[in-house]
């Protein structure tokens, strides 16, 4: 059986409205903010003025929070890979229930997982669309929004994990 298309992204120094046109260029349906507290520094990426601004580009949000990284997780990625990646793996299999609803999400949807960090190597969305892929056959790609400068929001990478293969789709 051929795996079905989806992608994950990183907003980190991304402008609203070329991630809109990045998820709009994919096809992509229905964004996954993964983030454990779906807020930000930029207004703009703070849970419910990023919903109002993707359903204004036709693009459905659902937050889920038990795909984030806790705390006391996110404080191993940057010295200890390892464990934070065993960790992070813990936090995944006690979100069964969770995995399962985005199986089912992704196999009507075109989805895309939500975090901050731009470099999907750094990030737990690997780790996240590796436990999707494992449920059913889903193939995840990596988006890449146009950026803007000085835009950071958020401290450190998360992790240093196994990158997927990424694909550019330029704004408009």
């Amino acid at each position: 059986m051929t795996p079905k298309l989806a992608f994950m992204i990183g907003y980190e120094g991304s402008d609203p409205d070329a991630l809109v046109a990045t998820f709009r260029a994919a096809g992509v349906s229905m964004v996954v903010d993964t983030r454990k507290h779906p807020t930000s520094r930029r207004p703009a990426f703070r849970r419910e003025a990023l919903r109002e601004r993707l359903a204004a580009g036709g693009i459905k949000y659902e937050s889920r929070p038990a795909f984030g990284v806790p705390k006391r997780v996110r404080s191993l990625a940057a010295h200890r890979p390892a464990m934070f990646q065993a960790a992070y793996r813990g936090v995944l299999s006690r979100a069964a229930a969770d995995l399962d609803a985005i199986v089912d999400l992704a196999r009507q949807e075109t989805i895309a997982l939500l975090c901050f960090e731009l470099d999907p190597g750094q990030c737990h969305r690997s780790l996240l669309a590796d436990a999707v892929a494992a449920r059913s056959p889903f193939a995840f790609s990596d988006l890449r929004a146009g950026r803007v400068e000085d835009a950071d929001d958020h401290p450190g990478p998360v992790g240093d994990v196994r990158a997927h293969d990424e694909v550019q789709i330029p704004a408009g």
